[in-house]
């Protein structure tokens, strides 16, 4: 009786499965942001609202890393810290990541042959 391990392929589908979980995580805290803020409570022309966004995941050295928020309007990072809408939504959104995460892994399919 033998086993195979197919490490590579392991890992490579524990590294998709970490990029999809970070990437919908951001969304949903971009989502999650964005219902935050409505007029005369952080938005006067929706332009702040409008900009949050996600980066996709990429991986960096041996780190897996996403971005979100607010990249290039001047004055969100005075409305963060006096609404907090970005950090209030982090504290809801990433407590999922790693359901997110084991939810991509458990749609695994092993390479053809086992």
């Amino acid at each position: 009786m033998s086993l195979v391990w197919y490490g590579k392929q392991v890992l490579s589908a524990v590294k998709e499965a970490t990029k999809g979980g970070i990437n919908a995580t951001m969304l949903e805290c971009v989502n999650d942001a964005q219902s935050q803020l409505w007029m005369g409570h952080g938005v006067k022309t929706g332009i702040m609202k409008g900009s949050l966004h996600s980066e996709a995941a990429i991986e960096e050295s041996d780190a897996i890393i996403g971005r979100w928020g607010s990249f290039d309007v001047n004055y969100a990072l005075h409305q963060e810290t006096r609404l907090g809408y970005l950090r209030y939504a982090a504290d809801r959104q990433y407590p999922e990541l790693m359901r997110r995460i084991v939810e991509r892994i458990g749609k695994y399919t092993p390479p053809s042959g086992e």
